[in-house]
């Protein structure tokens, strides 16, 4: 009994769920599922693939202390998917900031992010519209090749059985304290398979979850929101992000001349608050029937980053964005993992680059506290 491994379900294949699949994979049975037919399609791949450094929270030393404290161990788990070729650019506009140039200067000496006072060409920001602009080391990630490792990884770990196209239905528990939860699979019918240990990090699906074994549920805001694919014909890209309230962000990809646009109040298409589980389907019906605003976007925002006149539209990315409504008031995203006992956790994610060290904080937890059933 003393060499018995708890046998663990992941529910979620995106960067959360995948990522503690590689870390509990390492000791322990790990089963993943995924609703769709590949990992990694939801909120993982539909962002502007931003490896922060803590500036785009300028009021929240909290979170800037949990993105520096992460960025170590994400670092050092997938450093070959992070890219660093280009100048990233962050400034504070002179109008309707909720930070002044002065505070945000302040906190990032404080807290010490590295940064210095430098300016893009103009074409890329108007200086006339901000008050301070600081050139910063942040980066982005290769979503491809995150994904590919990720991929290689798991089908190399004998540990991990991933199982594509299957929905998780419920879960509940039996008297001995191991869970059941039922999957669905195509046509096929219901089944239930039996674990000591189940990992929520379906994301959106958070409240759901809880719902089906009885844990406290959290009041979310679902955010339904528009991430922009543009094209400029240019020799150098530059990242610019205009903090902190409604305004804009242009991130370069790893693809040349491929950039993400985002519009702070234009972006977010439509929310839904409330505490109770909500029907998924129904927000993904409402996302297909969206007409892209990148119209009204480009003509809004370019008095801020002005060469977004010249951008070609390409596509819109719309995705589900779960957002605690406690931390509203910074419009922070910390990522909140959950130990609700009976051996049942959730993540309840922010940003991608906390992934690793939430997977590291589950698998102590875990190793902690197992104890083999009696039969």
């Amino acid at each position: 009994m003393k060499n018995q491994k708890p046998k663990i379900a992941v529910i979620g294949g995106g960067i959360f769920g995948t990522t503690c699949a590689l870390i509990l994979g390492k000791q322990y049975p790990v089963t993943l599922f995924e609703r769709h037919s590949d990992i990694l399609c939801e909120a993982s791949r539909k962002n502007q693939y931003r490896h922060h450094a803590g500036f785009h929270y300028p009021r929240s030393p909290e979170m800037i202390r949990e993105i520096k404290s992460a960025a170590k161990d994400f670092t050092s788990f997938y450093k070959n998917a992070i890219i660093y070729d280009f100048p990233s650019f962050y400034c504070v506009a002179k109008d309707g900031s909720k930070i002044s140039a002065k505070d945000f200067l302040r906190n990032c000496k404080k807290l010490k992010i590295w940064h210095k006072k430098e300016y893009p060409p103009d074409e890329f920001l108007n200086p006339d519209e901000v008050d301070v602009c600081v050139r910063t080391r942040e980066a982005v990630y290769d979503y491809d090749k995150l994904k590919r490792f990720i991929s290689n990884k798991i089908k190399k770990n004998r540990n991990i059985n991933l199982k594509l196209n299957h929905r998780v239905f419920g879960a509940r528990f039996l008297k001995n304290g191991k869970k059941i939860i039922i999957i669905g699979s195509g046509k096929k019918k219901k089944q239930k398979e039996v674990f000591d240990y189940i990992i929520n990090a379906t994301y959106a699906n958070y409240n759901q979850f809880c719902d089906w074994l009885g844990f406290t549920k959290k009041k979310l805001e679902y955010r339904l929101k528009e991430i922009i694919v543009v094209r400029l014909n240019i020799k150098k890209g530059y990242a610019i992000t205009v903090v902190d309230g409604p305004f804009a962000t242009l991130i370069p990809t790893v693809l040349k001349n491929i950039f993400t646009f985002g519009d702070v109040p234009l972006s977010v298409r439509k929310t839904y608050t409330q505490k109770n589980p909500v029907r998924l389907s129904l927000m993904e019906k409402k996302l297909e029937k969206f007409e892209s605003l990148w119209p009204e976007m480009q003509a809004r925002c370019a008095k801020w980053i002005p060469i977004i006149r010249d951008a070609k539209y390409l596509e819109s990315m719309f995705v589900i964005l779960p957002v605690d409504l406690s931390a509203k008031s910074t419009d922070i995203r910390p990522t909140d993992v959950v130990n609700h006992g009976r051996g049942c956790f959730s993540i309840l994610s922010g940003k991608i680059i906390t992934c690793v060290s939430a997977a590291k904080n589950i698998s102590k937890e875990i190793q902690s506290s197992w104890t083999p059933y009696k039969k």
